[in-house]
């Protein structure tokens, strides 16, 4: 993988008040997928098949053969993505009284994580099933849960109350799965 990432620190120390951005773009190459279901070539399959799918048919026969199994998905280094990012945290402190202090934390979290790229489908795969196959090795389930299933938004706002060695906290969360056309 590789990444890049940028920020910044600005303090007012006149009114207490602390402000932190970070930026950052993670590019990961052969990420590890869950494909999709696929099922054992049958008898019949193989015997219409000709030439290098009735190879690659034969196969996969014989490794669902192997491990006994009838349907399979598999872990597999299967796709390129890209994760950007911006992490805004902005903190602010009073004295309220001698020994008594409020500090309000305000943090913020924009990310996309999007597929990159062609599939890392193995030619075995291909030539057994051709486009089928390639679908199935990333279907619309899996892109939708590297994509869309994880909120593009986080926020959370925590508030200490401090008396001398005693605390307070109290912190709020709020995820969002999308942001329509901000994103």
């Amino acid at each position: 993988s590789k990444s890049l990432s940028t920020g910044f620190t600005l303090k007012i120390p006149s009114i207490q008040l602390r402000i932190t951005a970070d930026a950052y773009i993670t590019k990961i190459n052969d990420r590890i997928i869950l494909t999709g279901q696929y099922s054992r070539p049958d008898d019949a399959q193989i015997t219409k098949a000709i030439g290098i799918q009735k190879e690659a048919l034969s196969s996969l026969q014989s490794a669902f053969d192997k491990a006994g199994a009838e349907r399979a998905s598999f872990w597999t280094n299967g796709i390129n993505s890209e994760t950007k990012g911006i992490d805004v945290v902005i903190t602010h402190k009073i004295k309220i009284a001698d020994g008594v202090s409020l500090r309000n934390d305000l943090a913020g979290s924009f990310t996309q994580t999007k597929r990159v790229g062609s599939l890392n489908v193995t030619q075995k795969l291909v030539d057994a099933g051709g486009a089928v196959n390639v679908y199935n090795f990333f279907p619309e389930s899996s892109r939708v849960y590297l994509e869309e299933a994880i909120p593009r938004f986080k926020a959370n706002l925590s508030n200490t109350l401090s008396f001398g060695k005693v605390e307070i906290f109290m912190r709020n969360e709020a995820d969002v799965l999308s942001l329509g056309k901000l994103m």
